[in-house]
């Protein structure tokens, strides 16, 4: 089975493992090309369940690679930003996530936090 087969709601086995916090196998599937930031029916992302779950699975998803990103070149931190995940925020950073980087529209992680309406986070993010 490939990491991106979808069940009736269009979840992959690491929206599955991010749901409940099953840390190894989300590395396992992160390790076999699973895609993050791909989005269920509702419009969920494994990295938007992870970010506002648990460091353990914040770590499986994004440990060996805290900036990655998906094809608009939003990071987690982006994610987390948007959100309003000051802990996913910060447990990104705590992995290493640079918070300078842009995605396709030339916004830090910061600039995301602001146009979301989250000040604090984006205070956080710039320093």
């Amino acid at each position: 089975a490939s990491p991106e087969d979808r069940d009736a709601f269009g979840r992959t086995p690491l929206h599955i493992a991010a749901g409940r916090s099953y840390a190894d196998i989300a590395a396992l599937l992160i390790a076999t090309g699973a895609d993050p930031f791909s989005r269920d029916a509702e419009g969920a992302s494994p990295a938007a369940i992870a970010l506002a779950s648990n460091k353990e699975i914040v770590t499986a998803i994004f440990g060996s690679q805290p900036d990655r990103s998906n094809y608009l070149g939003e990071t987690g931190l982006h994610h987390a930003a948007a959100a309003g995940l000051e802990s996913g925020a910060l447990l990104l950073l705590e992995l290493g996530a640079d918070q300078s980087r842009r995605n396709a529209a030339g916004e830090t992680a910061a600039d995301v936090a602001i146009r979301r309406g989250h000040a604090s986070l984006a205070d956080l993010l710039k320093n």
